[in-house]
């Protein structure tokens, strides 16, 4: 033998030919790890309640909507009265404003028509305006007298 020999005889095993009729030996399989899979129940029954959430979180926010038209609403109406009050003010207050409203107060005080009218312009003085200032206004500076003079007003000294 051979320094280089280990002295144990090595087996080796040589795969027989099958006979006919005879099964093969049998061997352990191990099972298959497959992910643990989650059952459709539960999967259903937290669809169904996340969509019961979602529909209840609508109807709230519906419901919040409907109160703030009615507050709407209600304040739409109180601005319609509130204008329809002022429209009857001014009516009013034109009513009371009219040149025979007023004519018709003076007389239930006791007050009695002029005989006639009489219209009083500012001196020159009074009004500190020159000529050139009233030509440029468009009023003559010799009607003035003239329509004091008419009316039997006198200038203040």
């Amino acid at each position: 033998m051979s320094i280089l020999s280990t002295g144990a005889p090595r087996r080796v095993t040589v795969p027989q030919p099958q006979r006919e009729g005879e099964r093969p030996p049998l061997r352990l399989v191990e099972p298959e790890v497959r992910p643990r899979r989650v059952r459709v129940g539960v999967v259903g029954t937290v669809g169904l309640a996340a969509v019961f959430v979602g529909l209840f979180a609508l109807a709230a926010m519906h419901s919040l909507v409907v109160q703030a038209q009615f507050a709407l609403d209600r304040v739409e109406e109180q601005v319609a009265e509130r204008h329809s009050e002022i429209e009857q003010r001014r009516v009013q207050v034109a009513q009371l404003e009219a040149p025979s409203a007023v004519v018709d107060a003076a007389r239930g005080l006791g007050m009695v028509p002029p005989p006639d009218r009489i219209f009083l312009l500012p001196s020159r003085e009074a009004s500190g305006s020159t000529p050139e200032q009233d030509q440029r206004v468009g009023t003559s500076t010799e009607a003035a007298p003239d329509v004091e003079s008419a009316s039997g007003a006198t200038e203040a000294p």
